[in-house]
């Protein structure tokens, strides 16, 4: 038997927005569930309705929505990220939430399953965020842009279902497949953290530990950019700094002008940058390994770079590395405000090292193998989170545009491969 396959704009085929006066039913001490933004899911089919509100400390300036309605963020990043759920569950049936939800409910022709599954694919979201309206940091996708984007589903709803159950045992399985390769990369960093802790506390008679300020010529935070988009200095920031690695594409252009630039403002090989302010990326260090450009750092991160000829550079690089736990708790402040400050940097922290640069060498050649092999399996399961991402998608392509059965596609085949 053929399928027939219908094509429809969103606003024909769901009630968005159903309206408050639905809850009339209720008293205004009725108890209903309370979602803000961050109790809904990314790319999640459900949700926990974790908060209860009485009727009347909602109803004037929250988002109305009921059991079985889709909720979608339309606000950005939010849109951009997924975030999105159906509504189940609820406290007597009802629910308010963020002001920055659309609220869809289906008229009978398309199951809200399905539906969740069009705003899933990236053809939705890319296509949304290019009719974006608003200020930067809150631009919000369009009702138009909603109301008339055209999708296309079966007639029939046993079909609907039968795609959505095929999509969620699809869904399900890159999940698994995902969670475990994103465990074995953080195993693989646990692996090396742990060699990393063995080699410094398991130091023998020929160590000694000075304070960072003892063995650092300087310990210095950056500049405050004047940022350009012509000729300039190369700029890093906080976010060029992950993972012990430096992304110089990440970096801003910076115009000194006619000013002369005093040499201690420029990174050198073997110089450490740790990151100096911010929740979530305090402490973080990498040290400068290469240099495909003149470059400088701005005043968010500090460049530490230790005596001349006291220390092998990659063994330097790796004991910063190795107290970079302790850094990120030392930051003084609040929010987002946390700051490392230089003289903590220098009299708080110790460095434990061997002499004898032939033994920094030794031991920093161990480091380095069990790096690279660390990378290695970074990048190998990096590349299988990569893959799962491209099926999913490819998935719901053929899901949407009517060439999808059981015979096109073998999901445990492709998902473990």
């Amino acid at each position: 038997m053929t399928m027939i396959w219908k094509t429809r704009k969103l606003g024909d085929i769901f009630q968005i927005k159903p309206p408050k006066s639905e809850t009339n039913r209720l008293g205004d001490t009725a108890h209903i569930s309370f979602v803000p933004m961050e109790d809904l899911g990314i790319l999640s089919t459900m949700f926990t309705a974790k908060k209860e509100k009485q009727l009347k400390e909602v109803i004037g300036k929250y988002t109305y929505f009921a059991d079985n309605d889709v909720l979608l963020a339309k606000i950005t990043p939010c849109f951009e990220n997924g975030k999105m759920g159906i509504a189940r569950n609820l406290k007597n049936g009802v629910g308010f939430g963020s002001s920055e939800f659309i609220v869809f409910r289906s008229n009978g022709q398309v199951i809200p399953e399905y539906l969740f599954y069009i705003l899933c694919t990236t053809n939705f979201r890319e296509q949304g965020k290019k009719r974006m309206s608003g200020a930067v940091g809150h631009k919000r996708v369009q009702k138009e842009f909603i109301e008339n984007y055209l999708i296309q589903f079966p007639e029939s709803i046993s079909e609907q279902q039968h795609i959505v159950a095929i999509l969620d045992k699809t869904f399900s399985a890159i999940v698994c497949a995902k969670e475990n390769a994103e465990k074995n990369i953080k195993n693989s960093q646990i692996l090396f953290k742990n060699y990393l802790g063995g080699v410094f506390k398991n130091k023998d008679n020929g160590w000694q530990t000075r304070k960072l300020g003892e063995i650092c010529e300087m310990i210095n935070r950056g500049i405050s950019p004047k940022y350009t988009t012509t000729d300039g200095v190369c700029v890093l920031n906080q976010k060029c700094i992950r993972d012990h690695k430096i992304n110089f594409e990440l970096s801003r252009l910076h115009d000194f002008g006619s000013k002369k630039v005093s040499d201690d403002k420029f990174i050198q090989i073997g110089d450490v940058l740790i990151n100096s302010t911010g929740t979530g990326t305090l402490g973080r260090v990498a040290q400068v390994k290469e240099l495909p450009f003149n470059a400088t750092v701005d005043s968010h991160v500090t460049i530490v770079r230790p005596i001349k000829n006291m220390f092998y550079n990659d063994f330097f690089g790796y004991s910063l590395i190795f107290i970079e736990d302790e850094i990120s708790k030392r930051g003084d402040g609040c929010g987002g405000q946390t700051e490392l400050a230089r003289n903590t940097l220098k009299h708080d922290f110790e460095i434990t090292y061997p002499k004898s640069l032939a033994e920094q060498q030794r031991i920093a050649s161990q480091l380095d193998f069990l790096s690279a092999e660390t990378n290695k399996l970074e990048t190998i399961y990096q590349a299988k989170i990569n893959e799962l991402e491209i099926l999913k998608e490819s998935i719901l392509q053929k899901a949407f545009s009517g060439k999808f059965t059981t015979e096109n596609i073998d999901i445990d085949s492709q998902v473990q491969a």
